[in-house]
């Protein structure tokens, strides 16, 4: 079984990226706001953070600033126990995300997160200077059919992925618009695949709005007492199970999202 997790606001609450700059950018906060969700209106969010983070710098911002801020996201105790559940039943576990290697592999550390088995995201390194710099993961073009930003495409990794060897089952956990291009590339309900959408958010709302387009059938609504990964471990062990995000928003069994094309 591979089982795919997004990472800001599916594996954590929150979305690191504006958390950091929210926290540490003090009264700069407004204008690197707008300059990076100008940046994400014309698909360049990671430039914009690559951006932010010489903004931070000059600002004073340092490494151990960085850390500390990020040590403060907290992964649901519920989840992580789900997580290790699903390691434990001999589940490929990965993150595929849009965020940076230096925000996950924090936060992983801090939570004692230790049973991924990959982290695929967009390279981040310090410079001599001590500047945090992000890089794009993916430099090449990507398919004409591709709707992801310039510097990572999910389904571009997925068919890597599932290239690897015949998964009996794909789980794909997700929340926002870089998942649909991720969601378009797991297997038919058919063929052992399944998308977990969180509720409300955008990949959500577009399997929604293309289901309804398609007349398919709606999935049923969430039950608010489980978390996120007892959908996953349920669909492992024993069938289906519909539940919440951590606790926090509900998450969708969808099997139909061909409509997304």
């Amino acid at each position: 079984t591979l089982i795919v997790f997004d990472f800001d606001e599916t594996m954590i609450p929150i979305d690191s990226d504006r958390f950091v700059l929210e926290n540490l950018s003090g009264s700069e906060w407004p204008r690197l706001k707008a300059s990076l969700y100008e940046s994400a209106r014309v698909q360049q969010w990671n430039k914009g953070m690559h951006d932010a983070m010489e903004s931070l710098h000059k600002l004073g911002v340092t490494r151990l600033h960085l850390v500390e801020c990020l040590q403060r996201v907290r992964i649901d105790p519920v989840l992580k126990a789900q997580i290790r559940e699903l390691k434990a039943s001999g589940a490929n576990i990965r993150i595929l995300s849009d965020a940076n290697r230096f925000f996950i592999d924090t936060i992983l550390q801090q939570n004692d997160l230790t049973e991924i088995d990959e982290v695929l995201t967009n390279p981040a390194d310090f410079d001599e200077d001590g500047c945090l710099r992000i890089k794009p993961y993916h430099t090449d073009p990507h398919p004409p059919e591709s709707r992801s930003p310039p510097n990572l495409c999910k389904g571009r990794i997925m068919t890597s992925w599932l290239s690897e060897r015949p998964w009996n089952k794909v789980i794909y956990c997700g929340d926002g618009t870089s998942d649909i291009q991720g969601a378009l590339h797991v297997p038919s309900a058919a063929a052992g695949g399944l998308v977990l959408a969180r509720k409300g958010f955008t990949l959500h709302n577009e399997l929604v709005a293309a289901a309804a387009a398609a007349a398919a059938p709606q999935a049923p609504p969430p039950n608010p007492h489980a978390s996120l990964a007892a959908l996953a471990v349920a669909e492992v062990t024993a069938g289906m199970a519909l539940g919440e995000a951590g606790g926090r928003a509900g998450l969708v069994p969808w099997r139909d999202w061909e409509h997304l094309a």
